[in-house]
């Protein structure tokens, strides 16, 4: 339970923490960025905190957050008074002084819901029906319970819980119920999944979200079911087209919600596929050159992990094989043109085990702008003895 200076038991108020940064002229990434580099958490800690799947710690990761969002942290919180203690009218509520030395009415002990009436807790009957009007949310659930709360939902337990209606785990339900509860409050609000707007700009989304999702592997389908089913986002079928090729641009609201989950995505695949001790050792990392190269090895296996366009991808593969004819390199899958095309996590993974000692060639070091995805490849060369070679530094 998270408790203020005078040890009072407080609650942290994420639905404002979210109406704040929308409002905030930054993107909602770079706030939560800030904030994770300040009060030393990950990115998902931040995002679990905004939408209620837990909060902080301590007093102190509370103050962080207003000093970035630039307001009074008193703001962010909800004090929780004993019932005995409860003003039974305006003249008996306490107050505070303000930072001028002025009283004034305590808002936090009006009004206050009691801490169950935040977020709703649901039966096993309510959560099935929920789920029974969601059958992509009934099917992706495994991943989404393992997503948010690294929950490890079995087969077993999902067949008696949503066709055999037998009830589960209690901690089970708590997180069935918070991701219920979420999304049909949420739903309430009328979040828009898209705007009228630049084309160009649409295009340029789509390019983005869909090379992601090709190099992470990522299920339309379960896109689909989080951004409906645990978002609170009203995307019928008729609208699956538009969200993955249309005209119409993303509003701000979806586009973060697809950056966190493709982010959280690829970092539990990182972790999982490239596993290390320590990531910064990837400053310790360092590259062969041409000449090193040539003097170090005469197999290797080529990969691109950054491409634009089809011209470009076969552009990139002609350098690739270019430089080995060069540098009297035989490459490994030479006519595996899947290993030349724009390689996934999956097939990069294969590549890195596949290595055993001999380089691994990439057109350049640019990793699609993802430095997290740089740093951790990078480093697990290194404590791995992976040699890398990048024709071009980006």
């Amino acid at each position: 339970m998270l408790k203020d200076k005078n040890e009072n038991r407080i609650e942290f108020d994420g639905q404002l923490f979210k109406q704040l940064m929308k409002n905030d002229k930054r993107t909602a990434e770079s706030i939560k960025k800030e904030i994770a580099e300040k009060a030393h958490v990950s990115d998902s800690a931040v995002n679990n905190w905004q939408y209620g799947y837990n909060f902080p710690a301590d007093i102190e990761t509370v103050e962080i957050i207003a000093q970035v969002l630039d307001i009074d942290s008193r703001i962010l919180i909800k004090q929780i008074p004993q019932k005995q203690d409860l003003p039974s009218n305006k003249d008996d509520e306490e107050s505070y002084t303000d930072d001028s030395g002025n009283m004034q009415d305590n808002v936090f002990f009006q009004n206050t819901p009691k801490e169950e009436e935040l977020y709703p807790q649901l039966s096993w009957d309510e959560i099935r029906s929920y789920f029974k009007r969601k059958p992509f949310l009934r099917y992706h659930i495994e991943r989404i319970l393992l997503l948010l709360f690294n929950y490890h939902f079995s087969f077993i337990e999902k067949i008696n819980i949503f066709y055999l209606g037998k009830d589960g785990d209690e901690s089970l339900r708590k997180c069935l119920s918070l991701i219920v509860s979420q999304a049909i409050i949420n739903s309430q609000n009328d979040m828009k999944a898209f705007r009228k707007g630049d084309w160009q700009i649409a295009v340029a989304q789509r390019k983005i979200l869909n090379n992601k999702m090709s190099f992470l592997e990522v299920n339309k389908g379960f896109l689909v079911a989080y951004l409906n089913g645990v978002i609170g986002f009203e995307i019928k079928n008729i609208n699956i087209v538009e969200l993955f090729w249309g005209l119409s641009e993303l509003t701000p609201e979806l586009w973060n919600e697809l950056e966190w989950v493709l982010n959280e995505i690829e970092k539990a695949r990182l972790e999982k596929l490239f596993p290390i001790h320590d990531l910064k050792n990837a400053i310790k990392f360092k590259s062969l050159n041409a000449i090193e190269a040539a003097n170090y090895v005469t197999r290797a296996i080529p990969a691109i992990i950054s491409s634009n366009s089809v011209v470009e991808r076969k552009t990139r593969a002609n350098e690739l094989l270019k430089y080995g004819e060069n540098s009297g390199i035989k490459y490994f899958f030479n006519n595996n043109m899947k290993t030349l095309s724009d390689t996934s996590i999956f097939e990069l993974h294969t590549s890195f085990v596949s290595a055993a000692g001999c380089p691994i060639v990439m057109n350049d070091n640019s990793y699609r702008g993802d430095i997290n995805l740089k740093e951790r490849l990078e480093t697990y060369a290194y404590e791995n003895n992976v040699p890398i070679i990048y024709l071009k530094e980006a």
